[in-house]
């Protein structure tokens, strides 16, 4: 685990009748390792035209659980960009790290 990740909750706003995105902070400086697709991973990627995809490795905690769940809620925000979470699973099926796949927002 070599950079830090900050995880943001998406929340949907209507001001004057019109809807906007906010992103609230979920949880912050998380250690994480970020990992380049290979393999497989990469052709599977491009076919669903994901091909800004990005996968941090992250420790398996109570928020990351939360996560499995309604990933679909939350973005990644990793070197200054944002990325749409997808994805969460367990590396090898074991509770203790959690890979995270996003791919970065146009």
């Amino acid at each position: 685990m070599d950079v830090k990740i900050d995880i943001l909750e998406k929340r949907e706003e209507v001001d004057d009748g019109r809807g906007h995105v906010d992103y609230v902070d979920y949880y912050n400086n998380v250690w994480a390792t970020p990992i380049d697709l290979y393999g497989e991973e990469i052709y599977d990627a491009l076919n669903a035209k994901l091909e800004n995809t990005i996968i941090f490795e992250v420790r398996y905690c109570k928020k990351v659980k939360t996560l499995r769940a309604h990933c679909k809620k939350y973005v990644v925000r990793y070197e200054g960009e944002l990325y749409d979470l997808y994805h969460v699973s367990l590396k090898k099926n074991e509770k203790t790290t959690a890979l995270l796949k996003a791919n970065r927002q146009s």
